[in-house]
């Protein structure tokens, strides 16, 4: 079999975030140097099991904001809102083992894990609090469960259309083509990250184009040294761990569930435009209205998971509401700074 069938349609998973705004294409879009920063390892910490999880920071001041990107991404997802909050706050973004510029884990990617990592990178950073959390999608996770670990240290959490407890089952339950594309779709990525790992693992002995398949696809903005420092982070030991993370995403979702923030404040940030994939079945287009009813009732119910919590529809965005309307992120992490103590 010739394993670029497989790997090309997928490559850009390892981009990070597709992160053009609105109506904007890939030829309209400089390089924007001032990304470079997230190209610099020197806010990156060692874990107490030697592994280093890369942090960039900017800005001083309290509370810290912590920055969690969604499932696939890294920091650099963030770049619309870090240089704005960093004037005002120490503003950090962080990379999940295996994902952008942080080494690979030897440990399952579940929440609880990756949510681990988070701890201790901000604990050997000497980053102590009090924390804002933002968290993108599945960044939701960490956000929440880090919350309910240090309670006492959260002055508010900030949803940006975010993953919802038990997505899959909910899915499934409302809208069987939408849940079973998606399985499929997985299922394509983990055979694509078990065949990247493969060819990684033996580049020398592998054509060019197998090789260039498993490499990040980098975006326009990017300056050079963020291509050559993605690129170079990229290892047979990453694509596992990214397969370990995709693999174990349904079962995070189920140890989401049931979480109470008592009264942390929380604002979830929703989607409004929330389209069918490109070339999808007609069976997932037909029932694609019901599955997005259904995603913003449950994201509505995460929201009360706090008795501060509330829910914002963001006219005009996609699923990266940060890209599309950094100010709503960027208002409503300060309207929780300014928000009196707990």
């Amino acid at each position: 079999m010739d394993k670029t069938a497989i790997l090309s349609p997928l490559a850009c998973l390892l981009a990070g975030a597709i992160s053009l705004p609105l109506n904007a294409s890939a030829a309209d879009v400089a390089t924007d140097d001032t990304l470079a920063i997230f190209a610099s390892t020197q806010g990156s910490v060692r874990l107490k099991d030697g592994r280093t999880i890369h942090l960039t920071c900017t800005g001083e001041g309290s509370p810290a904001v912590i920055l969690t990107a969604g499932a696939g991404d890294w920091g650099i997802s963030w770049h619309t809102v870090l240089p704005e909050l960093g004037r005002r706050y120490l503003t950090c973004t962080w990379d999940r083992a295996g994902f952008g510029l942080s080494d690979p884990s030897p440990h399952p990617q579940v929440v609880t894990n990756t949510t681990d990592d988070l701890e201790g990178a901000l604990q050997t950073a000497g980053i102590e609090g009090p924390y804002i959390l933002a968290g993108h999608s599945f960044g939701a996770f960490e956000s929440i469960l880090f919350a309910v670990r240090h309670r006492e240290k959260v002055r508010g959490i900030v949803l940006v259309d975010p993953a919802v407890p038990d997505a899959w089952a909910r899915r499934e339950r409302v809208a069987p083509a939408v849940g079973a594309d998606a399985r499929q779709y997985t299922e394509r990525l983990l055979e694509f990250l078990a065949a990247c790992e493969s060819v990684l693992a033996d580049r020398s002995s592998r054509s060019p184009q197998e090789v260039a398949a498993c490499l990040p696809r980098l975006q326009p903005q990017w300056p050079e040294e963020v291509g050559a420092a993605i690129r170079h982070a990229v290892s047979a030991s990453t694509m596992r761990t990214m397969a370990s993370f995709f693999a174990m995403a349904d079962r995070s979702g189920q140890l989401m569930a049931g979480h109470a923030l008592g009264d942390i404040p929380l604002i979830t940030l929703g989607a409004t435009l929330v389209d069918p994939p490109a070339g999808a079945p007609a069976a997932v287009v037909e029932q694609w209205p019901r599955y997005v009813e259904d995603w913003k009732l449950a994201q509505r119910e995460l929201a009360q998971a706090s008795s501060r919590g509330e829910y914002r529809a963001i006219p005009r965005t996609t699923h990266y509401v940060h890209v599309d309307r950094p100010d709503a992120v960027i208002d409503a992490i300060d309207e929780l700074a300014g928000a009196p103590a707990r």
